[in-house]
């Protein structure tokens, strides 16, 4: 089966046994000096050894299984040419050198397994073919062996439909019908489902007495010899780097294609190069899959006015695969039959890149074992993980190992090497995202290198990052590809977007985002999840949610755009009052003598957080320090004073050195000797990597939260 190739100690392994020995390697050698003696190959000029495994030489003609295939392949050369009296001495000659099964009387491992199904799957093929040639010649003496085909391959509707053909044209149109409907009856039965389009076709000719079926110039469209195997891989982006554990685990999930069907989701945000891995890896493996190669963008994610209609992704596939126009399948369903038949037995590859969601994708997936399918989509595709048994990869963005590689890979290691401090903070402000950083590096490689310092500036300025990550064309624009991700989802997952923009928080609670966007607190969670689902927030802790660095760029854009400061103020006026509310609600806990939050100027939005003890106010008071500062900033900035004056009464006992505490009791006093407490509250650096809080460029002292606080509520400095 693999003459004049190199087969490894562990292919041959999965290939002989279902389970293999303890010391397989061992029980090879013995195996391969075994067969030396019976080839005569004492010295191992036939079947040699090498470091990583074994040959077996042939020359032309010692093999069956190539003389097979040439033959077979001079009968379908043939026959696309319209010579059919020689088309079908080819097949004849073909179909001759078989005897048997493949492998009869052996044991045989998963590999050898597949190559039995594939081979017998080809013979059937051919034998279609024959067929078929000999109904065209006249020679319905066919017919008593198409009765015996049906009986053995009940499922292939092409041999009952070459039964139907022979006998109509031979002048026994009943029993043709009789045929149809015993074939109707089985399938019926035994798949629930309806014969399919071309069959159908032919029972409705026979039916009419169609001339071209009694003058014999029409037959089973389904049935037209294939072109050459299909090849529609796009070439990949070059040069590819990094991902090499990611390109092992897409070739680990899809070694079992000689069981069953297995298809591979690629998901993660945009931008993150889903495409890049799934066309590397095709290319890569293009050999395993010598029937072909499918390609379909989908277009979930694009330019493009809506999703591609899986009909007319099929109707690609149907034609490439060898189908004439007229004999396609009006609907989806018999499309999608027709393709899972016309995969059958092959060895193909169907690469479905960016597609929306399950039901776009089932309809183009094969059906039978032997053949694989790579899914790429922004959205997890979690229907046809569970559903189907789909294996999953999330990619995420790359390291600053992997940054260099792409800019040695474009620009050269000298380059690199004398920019590297440069390429760090590119690596970092471009936030490790691949399509970020190849659109930087081509622009590098286009501009002189005394331009950088230009180019750094631009992307240091959160303003003019997104213009610096643009070419100018649609696919080779970070805005551009982050709005194709904003249009597919709801209309309210497109407002909460755009409202987070506004907001100037590091991060977001579930509660605080139910308040920023006025919703219910569940219908905030299934929005959220939705924009998760899309990679346009992430959840970096348990109910709380943040962007991506050039997601937040994008999003405080289209804040800008569509919520200008004088309507942009009511959904900032909610969120203020939510944390100016369980504020109040928490020091009030802390300090039964502490004056809560008036309610009676509620902006709206959810109620505040329940607490009911100490710990709890402290614990939330710990984990939303960044945002409690950013809130004041922004209610100080907006000029907001009753606000202001309302949360920072909630935080001023908590600052550091107010004064000796009253009581042994004080709550301030406790939270100032714990060390999880408001002491780290007030001292504590607000997190710099994180957009929106306050930060020392923002002239904010040293960027402390004890610095902020005096400045807004008078306290000593």
């Amino acid at each position: 089966m693999r003459a004049n190739e190199t087969v490894t100690p562990y292919y041959l392994t999965e290939a002989i046994w279902e389970t293999p020995p303890a010391s397989p390697k061992s029980n090879l050698r013995t195996y391969v000096s075994g067969l030396r003696q019976r080839l005569g190959d004492e010295d191992g000029r036939r079947l040699i050894t090498r470091p990583d495994g074994y040959v077996l030489r042939t020359e032309k003609g010692e093999s069956d299984l190539e003389e097979f295939e040439q033959l077979a392949s001079r009968g379908e050369k043939a026959l696309r040419a319209g010579a059919v009296r020689e088309a079908a001495r080819f097949f004849r000659q073909a179909l001759g050198l078989w005897r048997g099964d493949p492998f009869e009387g052996l044991s045989m491992g998963r590999h050898l397994r597949a190559e039995s199904e594939r081979l017998t799957e080809r013979r059937l093929a051919v034998i279609g073919q024959h067929t078929r040639a000999l109904i065209d010649l006249g020679q319905y003496d066919v017919i008593s062996d198409l009765r015996r085909l049906v009986s053995e391959e009940p499922l292939r509707e092409e041999f009952h439909g070459q039964l139907m053909l022979a006998l109509s044209r031979s002048g026994r149109p009943a029993e043709a019908l009789q045929v149809f409907q015993d074939a109707r009856r089985l399938l019926v039965d035994q798949l629930g489902t309806e014969p399919g389009a071309t069959l159908q076709q032919l029972h409705h000719q026979i039916l009419t007495m169609a001339p071209e079926v009694a003058a014999g110039a029409g037959r089973l469209e389904i049935s037209t010899v294939p072109p050459a195997p299909p090849s529609q891989l796009p070439a990949p982006p070059r040069p590819f780097v990094g991902r090499e554990s990611e390109v092992g685990k897409v070739s680990l999930a899809l070694r079992g294609t000689g069981k069953s069907t297995v298809t591979m989701v690629i998901s993660g945000a945009a931008g993150v190069g889903k495409s890049w891995l799934a066309l590397h890896w095709a290319h890569l493996s293009a050999h395993e899959f010598p029937d072909g190669r499918l390609y379909a963008d989908l277009q979930a994610f694009g330019p493009a006015p809506g999703p591609l209609a899986p009909e007319v992704a099929l109707r690609g596939f149907l034609s490439a695969l060898g189908v004439r126009p007229t004999a396609i399948p009006p609907d989806l369903e018999g499309q999608s039959a027709l393709f899972r038949t016309l995969l059958t037995g092959k060895r193909i590859l169907v690469v479905l890149d960016n597609a929306r969601d399950s039901e776009q994708v089932l309809p183009l997936l094969p059906g039978s074992p032997g053949s694989a399918a790579v899914v790429t989509s922004r959205h997890r595709l979690c229907g046809l993980i569970a559903r189907h048994g789909a294996s999953s990869l999330h990619l995420g963005t790359f390291g600053h190992e992997d940054a260099f590689r792409l800019f040695v890979g474009r620009l050269g290691s000298p380059w690199v090497g004398r920019h590297h401090r440069a390429v760090t903070e590119i690596s970092r402000l471009c936030a490790g995202l691949p399509l970020a950083l190849s659109l930087v590096a081509t622009r590098a490689a286009a501009l002189p290198e005394d331009h950088l310092p230009s180019l750094l500036r631009e992307l240091r300025l959160p303003a003019s990052r997104l213009d610096a990550l643009s070419t100018g064309e649609t696919h080779a624009d970070v805005r551009t590809v982050l709005s194709w991700s904003l249009r597919s989802v709801s209309a309210e997952g497109a407002r909460l977007f755009t409202l987070l923009g506004l907001s100037p928080c590091p991060d977001i609670s579930l509660p605080a985002a139910a308040s920023l966007g006025d919703h219910p607190l569940r219908q905030a969670r299934a929005v959220l999840r939705e924009l998760e689902d899309v990679h346009l927030v992430r959840q970096h802790q348990p109910g709380r949610y943040v962007m991506p660095d050039l997601v937040r760029l994008h999003a405080t854009e289209e804040a800008a755009r569509h919520h200008p400061s004088e309507l942009g103020a009511a959904p900032l006026r909610r969120l203020l009052d939510f944390y100016r509310r369980t504020a109040s609600l928490g020091a009030r806990i802390l300090d039964p003598e502490h004056v809560g939050a008036t309610t009676d100027r509620s902006a709206g939005g959810g109620a505040p957080l329940t607490m009911s003890r100490a710990s709890d106010a402290r614990a939330w008071f710990v984990s939303e320090r960044p945002c409690l500062l950013s809130m004041m900033r922004l209610a100080t900035t907006m000029g907001w004073h009753a606000e202001v004056r309302e949360l920072s009464s909630a935080l001023r006992m908590l600052i550091p050195n107010r004064g000796a505490p009253t009581a042994a009791s004080d709550p301030a006093s406790t939270l100032q000797t714990d060390k999880s407490g408001w002491a780290e509250f007030a001292g504590g650096t607000h997190p710099t990597h994180l957009t929106g809080g306050p930060s020392p460029a923002d002239g904010l002292g040293d960027g402390s939260g004890a610095d902020f606080v005096r400045a807004a509520t008078g306290a000593p400095q």
